[in-house]
């Protein structure tokens, strides 16, 4: 009797070996052969998934942020929560997932430095993202300051600064131990300065 393959499953076995290998050697030193060692599944196998690791890796950036996405903008819908209560949940959020996945912000880190050395733009599918993140935190800081909630401070750069801090904490997650308290901390102390 033939064995089933639950190809949910292998895909994600694939990605969380990918993301470990990035992770670990960096976006441009890994191969779809350490990929294939270290997820013990043979390289034919994993190219009737995925054409190359580039592919891989625009899965894993479509997988990790999507479902972030929905939540965050579930927030922003919430009409029992004040605009500095959303920003703080949307930061919780943030957090934990970078806490969570981190070989996932390795990854990205290191994909992002191999495109910049490599003299090529950010992906569109990683820009739009950051471009929709940038949006929910414009229209919150624009609903504080009507509500008077928050300073009025203009939203584009606020939402810029506080993707810079996200950028700054995922990287200090990623090459060294960053205490979560000490990070918490930091997005708390942005959002008192936004706060009335």
């Amino acid at each position: 009797m033939p064995k089933v393959v639950n190809h949910e499953q292998r895909k994600e076995k694939i990605l969380r070996a990918s993301l470990a290998t990035f992770a670990s050697m960096g976006y441009e030193h890994a191969t779809m052969s350490h990929i294939a060692t270290r997820s013990r599944i043979s390289r034919p196998t994993i190219y009737q998934y995925f054409q190359n690791k580039e592919e891989i890796f625009y899965f894993a950036i479509k997988t990790k942020t999507d479902g972030n996405l929905k939540k965050y903008y579930h927030i922003l819908r919430n009409k029992e929560l004040s605009s500095p209560e959303k920003l703080h949940n949307i930061f919780e959020s943030i957090l934990s997932f970078m806490y969570q996945q981190k070989n996932f912000i390795k990854a990205l880190i290191s994909y992002i430095m191999h495109q910049q050395k490599e003299r090529n733009d950010i992906p569109v599918m990683i820009r739009k993202r950051t471009i929709r993140l940038e949006r929910l935190l414009i229209t919150i800081i624009k609903e504080g300051i009507a509500k008077g909630e928050m300073r009025d401070i203009p939203p584009s750069q606020s939402a810029v600064l506080f993707w810079h801090i996200l950028v700054a904490i995922g990287i200090e997650i990623s090459t060294i131990q960053y205490p979560k308290k000490t990070a918490k901390e930091q997005l708390n102390h942005y959002l008192t300065l936004l706060s009335c």
